[in-house]
């Protein structure tokens, strides 16, 4: 792959990063390019945001919270960029 090629392909990647808002409770899910297993894709809920935590990172166009999810099948907790997931259901506004 040319260099030129892997700034295209990047690129795309980045056209396909979009900034979310996410709460404490939210239940989310991972996306399939991080996925270990595209076929068991896992699911958890927010337990702590981090605003602004992603500002300077090549591949974003955009400053990106850090959230940590707990997931449901391991337990275990991860930090991640909210754009690396997808809300499944939202907590109210109250």
């Amino acid at each position: 792959m040319s260099i030129e090629d892997d700034r295209n392909e990047l690129s795309e990647f980045q056209k396909s990063l979009k900034y979310k808002i996410v709460k404490v409770g939210d239940i989310v899910e991972e996306v399939h390019w991080i996925a270990v297993d595209d076929d068991d894709l896992l699911m958890g809920t927010v337990v702590a945001v981090e605003k602004g935590m992603y500002n300077q990172v090549q591949w974003f166009e955009f400053s990106d919270d850090r959230i940590t999810i707990k997931w449901f099948k391991t337990g275990q907790l991860e930090k991640l960029p909210s754009c690396y997931i997808k809300i499944v259901s939202n907590i109210s506004k109250d």
